[in-house]
């Protein structure tokens, strides 16, 4: 949760990738294995459980975290009112680091500050960000693996139907439709639900065919 917790914080402040994917995969990892031991602390073996991408100082945070109970930069981190505010505020679906900065410069520093705000001022941010906000608690709620599936299940139903309609000699069941991300990682519960959808004819160099049965 730890490692989760110091993802978002660079995530709302708009870190680049060199700082959060050896994070994301360090993540991901662990989550696969078994709680680790102490056995398992050195950094000779941490390099050998985790992805290349997580560098010493990746590891490093985690023997923190479990000689400490924390981490050092986290405590600095929940210390400081704006970065608070933007973690939270970027949670909001369409609310990116550079609206939370703005929003920020106007006094709104929570999604209970954000609400008041557009209940008083609907243009503040787009539309798309005033729907969500009616629904943002449920968003932030992690489906379940079936309910995941049961999505993946309905778009595959639509996205055959599309297909079978763009391309009537095909076979709609070559239409390649996967859950990836979490869901295909396995885990018990997603955040959202990433489709992909595939098809020979497109891999054969049909890109006017994908584009149309993107539509």
């Amino acid at each position: 949760a730890k490692l989760e917790e110091l993802l978002a914080f660079y995530e709302a402040d708009g870190e680049s990738n060199f700082r959060t994917m050896p994070l994301k995969k360090a993540i991901s990892r662990l989550a696969t294995l078994p709680a680790l031991a102490e056995g398992d602390l050195d950094d000779a073996s941490l390099a050998a459980l985790l992805p290349k991408a997580c560098q010493a100082n990746t590891r490093a945070k985690i023997v923190e975290i479990f000689e400490t109970g924390d981490l050092e930069r986290l405590v600095e981190f929940r210390g400081n009112p704006d970065k608070r505010a933007r973690k939270e505020l970027t949670t909001v679906f369409g609310v990116q680091t550079a609206t939370a900065n703005q929003l920020i410069q106007q006094g709104v520093r929570s999604v209970a500050d954000l609400r008041a705000a557009v209940a008083a001022r609907p243009n503040l941010v787009p539309a798309r960000t005033v729907a969500a906000l009616a629904v943002h608690e449920d968003l932030q709620t992690r489906m379940p693996r079936a309910e995941c599936a049961r999505i993946r299940d309905e778009i595959a139903q639509k996205a055959r139907a599309i297909f079978a309609r763009r391309y009537p000699r095909a076979d709609p069941f070559a239409l390649s439709v996967e859950a990836s991300g979490s869901f295909r990682r396995g885990a018990a519960t997603c955040g959202d639900v990433d489709v992909l959808v595939t098809a020979p004819v497109w891999r054969d160099g049909d890109s006017d065919g994908a584009r149309r049965a993107s539509d």
